[in-house]
């Protein structure tokens, strides 16, 4: 942050600053706050790029005086394109500002022939492509650019001398009076509590087509006289592949919300972008943070190794990790890993997850025993056999292959029972609850050949 402020308060400063909300030490909010208290920066545009989704901080960014607020996942295209308009928008406002400088530096001088030249002034307006209304303190329109006659013939084909010496809302002229308020409060904002900039996004519903337009309303002061400059920047184009990527997002979202596991979607840093419904006994919030800080200390590397073919080579990749819960409670997880690209944009990963604990769990208490079978086997010369509580043998050690004279193969597809009466069997079964360990009983059995062992 300090580094942030210290560049753009250098020589050389930025045409636009790209901020994050979340950062090391000062906050994005603290660094464009001081930006706007600095006179040598309150006029550098700040667009917000961050993972924080609320309204709140979207409506605290905007309170703070940037121009925009971009969420993440980032769409590339529209990303440039809003970076594009407001480059646009502040060159614009450059030149307005540095004419009414240079308006001023001529009232100084005593050369008021060029402030007064007509041609000169519509030359300025003419040459930009946006529609542009000059208002007076009064809101009442006192010059158009070309731009915005053509756009006058096009809608308005009745309207006198182009709105000259109308109020710009009450006329209707551009917005329609029900939505006039807000307009209002914008202009207001400039000329009563000192703001140089405002705007504001808004769909002109015209004779024929209906447009999305970004308001810009400017302040400057000429020969100690306070006017706005209004431009209309058609951006119908940015707004329609803004709107469909949205809707496309929610379907994805409610489809993600219904699953009974938990889903996250994350960025190739690592990076929470969004977590669905499922309770699974996670972090309250955890979008924003580092997936890896969820993953066991052990498990991490793995876990970014495992993700690498994802983002690289476009797979699904599925792999086994412990997760750490609140409270140090570990998870055994299957993540199933698939790319997420809903548009041109970076490449994300889907991570699906479903809590097999009990069933690894399981799987390690049967290896251990297997374990403990097989160094009881190396110390005892007496035969055994390691069998399930449902009967099914699993492994026999030398001594009682050979007592049973059976092969391994025969043996493993047999039952214990086989080899027992019913009744003893039933006892075995009824002892198996017992304490872990203990010497039930013994019981003599046949072999195949009827032979007592």
């Amino acid at each position: 942050g300090e580094t942030a402020i210290e560049i753009a308060s250098g020589k050389r400063k930025p045409d636009l600053i790209l901020l994050d909300v979340m950062m090391p030490g000062m906050s994005g909010y603290e660094v464009c706050q001081r930006l706007k208290s600095e006179p040598g920066t309150q006029n550098i545009p700040v667009i917000f790029v961050t993972a924080r989704v609320e309204v709140e901080d979207e409506q605290q960014g905007f309170e703070l005086g940037a121009v925009d607020y971009v969420t993440k996942p980032i769409n590339p295209h529209i990303l440039t394109a809003r970076v594009k308009t407001q480059l646009l928008l502040k060159r614009q406002a450059d030149e307005l500002r540095e004419y009414a400088l240079g308006l001023q530096d001529l009232i100084e001088v005593k050369s008021l022939e060029l402030v007064k030249n007509e041609v000169f002034l519509t030359h300025i307006l003419d040459s930009l492509s946006n529609l542009i209304v000059i208002l007076d303190s009064g809101k009442r329109i006192i010059k158009v650019n070309c731009a915005w006659k053509e756009f006058c013939d096009h809608n308005n084909p009745g309207l006198e001398n182009y709105g000259f010496g109308q109020h710009y809302i009450s006329a209707e002229l551009f917005f329609k009076l029900e939505d006039a308020t807000v307009i209002e409060d914008l202009m207001n904002i400039c000329l009563e509590d000192g703001a140089d900039e405002e705007s504001i996004e808004y769909l002109h519903q015209g004779c024929t087509v209906h447009d999305w337009y970004l308001i810009r309303i400017t302040k400057f002061i000429l020969e100690e006289r306070v006017y706005l400059a209004v431009s209309h920047i058609c951006i119908t184009d940015r707004k329609t592949v803004q709107i469909e990527l949205e809707k496309r997002e929610h379907e994805l979202r409610t489809v993600m919300n219904s699953a009974p596991m938990m889903i996250h979607r994350v960025d190739q840093l690592g990076t929470i972008l969004y977590e669905n419904q499922a309770d699974q006994g996670m972090e309250d919030d955890p979008v924003g943070s580092s997936i890896f800080d969820l993953v066991y200390p052990g498990d991490r590397e793995y876990f970014k190794e495992s993700l690498k073919p994802v983002y690289e080579l476009a797979t699904v990749e599925q792999f086994k990790v412990k997760y750490l819960l609140p409270g140090g409670v570990l998870r055994y997880l299957l993540v199933t890993a698939s790319p997420y690209n809903l548009s041109n944009e970076e490449t994300q990963g889907l991570l699906v997850y479903v809590d097999v604990t009990k069933e690894t769990l399981s799987s390690q208490q049967v290896i251990e025993s297997k374990r403990r079978f097989q160094r009881l086997s190396e110390l005892t010369k007496e035969g055994l056999l390691y069998f399930q509580n449902s009967g099914e043998i699993l492994d026999a050690n030398r001594r009682a292959i050979h007592l049973l004279n059976i092969s391994m193969d025969q043996l493993l597809t047999s039952k214990i029972e086989n080899f027992l009466p019913l009744q003893t069997w039933q006892k075995i079964q009824t002892s198996l609850l017992g304490t872990p360990g203990m010497e039930l009983y013994g019981h003599s059995i046949r072999n195949r050949e009827g032979e007592i062992i």
